[in-house]
């Protein structure tokens, strides 16, 4: 039965409430707290350096291309600077570009929820409960909060599957064409791409075009022959899984993440013969051709060449390589344990409905409509490939979020139409809840994170170092055997780092020795700050510390460096925020005329 259009006022009521809740989640407090985050640091660093050098195109760190990401959270970072009249952005800029993304992501979940679910009886509801509880999933404002790329990709996902939906379904309703449909799609795909790349484009191919196969194959009957075929085609894809996983299992996470991936490929296999049945092919063949699958890859490939096509293709070719050495890791045992937990706690609220949702579809065999098949397809198909193509990084699972609540969200809705007179208590109970989420994430993160961690921040650290007395030129700051983005922002100038040791911290380019930083410090000579580990490497107990390698070295005998610790009021630490860090000052012996 078709549902009633939701009536202005209760869209009204629905945004309000929304957007109540996002500004507490994500807005409150919203640079409260100093750059922490490697990802959060690399990523306005490099965009102060675009800003800097007025090149809008190529990300840099240290003057050096740094395109291990594409532009797009760059860009957004420049453009709110520009619209405020700022030189260059700040962690102002950063946090307000995830922050909207988060924003966006949630009224648009509610829009495409509405049309998804058109067929209840009341589909903004379903909408709603899926909206708020994307609104308070746990991950999700972590990363609407902290300026990691991985946010933007959620909206660019709502973009894109949206657009596929109202494809299909005027395909469905009509047998028509949806142009309209189609370009939005193509936009969210554009987007997705420019926000991180390949990876980001498998979250929406997954949701939209694996919903309207899974609807295609399971709409018919299973072909003559097929009923007796599934299982051993289950069982044969399993045990092949298996064996190819449990030779490398050395733990009970190991073993959890094999029997994952069985499980895993002897379903898709075991849905093989439906692709067989009378018509099907034939089926799945016209949708697609009305959702254009092929024209989204494209369009993906082409906004990345468009963007690096002026670029060295060497640095280019370099970036891609070592990305895909990075992050494409092809069945990692314990990828799947990451996936496992990301679905219990991630969403929230949304978790918890989701898998009594998955239950709900399993068990209680409802009707399952097209735009059911979204959400299912959503939550469930790209959690598969990023668990056997990837390492289980939970941040990378964020764009999956959507389809979980949207799950979760359909269930409730479920529950409340079966609970009847007590759907009230059952209403207020849940908007408590959410309500008690978003008010919590937004104290944490807008007051209390930084009471509590402002020593994980070199915020105050720099500040200290900043104070007049102290006389300190920031473009003469270096770092010895640890980096940080971070440093850069607080400098507001390259801080390079230089090693003396294998050192393990991450860094875009290759790190100088310690003599290419002590071999310019000529007799008379400006000082140099140079940001040392107060004490040893916790993974390298067995080496000198940085201050006693200083002292040690033949060029500082040579050159005659007096070495000068610096009084600095603020505490900084790494290591997992073990190891203070420590200002000394390199001053070169006067000129002898």
């Amino acid at each position: 039965m078709k549902g009633d259009a939701p009536q202005p006022t209760t869209t009204r009521r629905d945004l309000l409430a929304l957007g109540a809740i996002c500004a507490v989640a994500f807005f409150f407090g919203l640079t409260d707290h100093g750059v922490t985050n490697w990802q959060e640091a690399v990523r306005l660093a490099a965009a102060q350096e675009m800003a800097a050098a007025d090149d809008w195109l190529v990300p840099t760190i240290h003057g050096q291309a740094y395109l291990a990401k594409p532009p797009l959270i760059y860009w957004c970072q420049l453009a709110i600077a520009e619209i405020r009249g700022a030189p260059i952005p700040t962690l102002f800029d950063l946090r307000l570009t995830v922050a909207l993304a988060g924003l966006v992501s949630v009224i648009g979940i509610y829009f495409l929820g509405r049309s998804l679910f058109a067929d209840r009886p009341k589909p903004s509801r379903p909408a709603f409960w899926s909206a708020a509880f994307l609104a308070t999933a746990v991950l999700f404002v972590r990363n609407a909060r902290i300026g990691e790329l991985d946010i933007l990709i959620v909206p660019a996902s709502v973009l894109a599957v949206g657009g596929i939906w109202l494809a299909w379904k005027s395909h469905l309703d009509r047998c028509t064409t949806s142009w309209s449909g189609i370009g939005l799609a193509m936009l969210g795909f554009a987007l997705a791409a420019l926000a991180k790349g390949p990876p980001a484009v498998i979250t929406p191919i997954l949701a939209g075009y694996g919903g309207i196969l899974l609807h295609q194959i399971t709409r018919h009957p299973v072909p003559i022959g097929g009923s007796q075929l599934a299982p051993r085609l289950f069982a044969a894809a399993a045990a092949g899984a298996a064996f190819l996983a449990f030779r490398e299992v050395r733990d009970t996470n190991d073993a959890i993440g094999a029997l994952f991936f069985a499980v895993s490929a002897g379903s898709l296999a075991g849905l093989l013969p439906r692709l067989f049945g009378r018509g099907v092919g034939c089926e799945i063949f016209v949708a697609y051709s009305r959702t254009h699958p092929v024209g989204a890859l494209l369009i993906a490939g082409l906004t990345l060449w468009l963007w690096t096509a002026s670029m060295d293709p060497e640095i280019t070719a370099e970036a891609a390589r070592r990305e895909t050495g990075e992050n494409l890791k092809i069945l990692v045992l314990a990828a799947p344990v990451r996936t496992l937990e990301f679905i219990g706690y991630a969403a929230g609220l949304g978790s918890v409905t989701a898998i009594a949702g998955f239950f709900w579809l399993g068990f209680g065999r409802p009707r399952i409509t097209p735009g059911m098949w979204i959400a299912i397809a959503w939550a469930v198909l790209p959690l598969i490939a990023f668990s056997t193509l990837g390492k289980g990084v939970q941040r990378y699972l964020v764009p999956t979020l959507p389809g979980l609540c949207l799950v979760g969200g359909l269930w409730f809705d479920q529950l409340l139409s079966q609970l009847k007179g007590r759907s009230p208590p059952a209403t207020t109970a849940a908007g408590v809840l959410i309500t008690i989420l978003a008010l919590g994430q937004g104290w944490w993160y807008g007051i209390e994170r930084d009471n509590r961690f402002a020593h994980r921040s070199p915020r105050d650290f720099f500040a200290s170092l900043a104070r007049p007395e102290l006389g300190v030129d920031n473009t003469r700051i270096a770092s010895l055997d640890l980096w940080t983005p971070a440093f850069d922002v607080y400098a507001e100038a390259p801080v390079k780092p230089y090693h003396e040791i294998d050192t393990s911290f991450d860094y875009p380019h290759r790190v100088p020795r310690i003599e290419d930083m002590l071999a310019p410090l000529t007799r008379g000579s400006e000082p140099l700050v140079v940001l040392i580990r107060d004490g040893a490497n916790p993974t390298r107990l067995d080496q000198p510390t940085a201050i006693e390698r200083l002292e040690q070295h033949p060029l500082t005998q040579e050159l005659g460096l007096a070495i000068e610790p610096m009084a600095i009021d603020a505490d900084f630490r790494v290591d997992k925020f073990r190891t203070p860090i420590r200002a000394v000052r390199l001053i070169p012996l006067p000129s002898i005329d």
